[in-house]
């Protein structure tokens, strides 16, 4: 148990939170990008469907 506790404290926690706030906006600003260039690619709704196959 000891052990366990002894790895958690030398885990680096800034790093760490920092690291998932830096991918957390870029994933969300690429998926934004992509969602937005498909709607400025289209005029209705119903044409989106030849997008959602990569």
């Amino acid at each position: 148990m000891n052990a366990i506790l002894g790895g958690f404290q030398k885990l680096n926690f800034l790093a760490i939170a920092l690291s998932f706030i830096f991918y957390f906006l870029g994933g969300y600003l690429l998926y934004g990008a992509m969602f937005a260039a498909i709607g400025a690619a289209v005029d209705n709704e119903t044409d989106t469907a030849i997008y959602d196959a990569p």
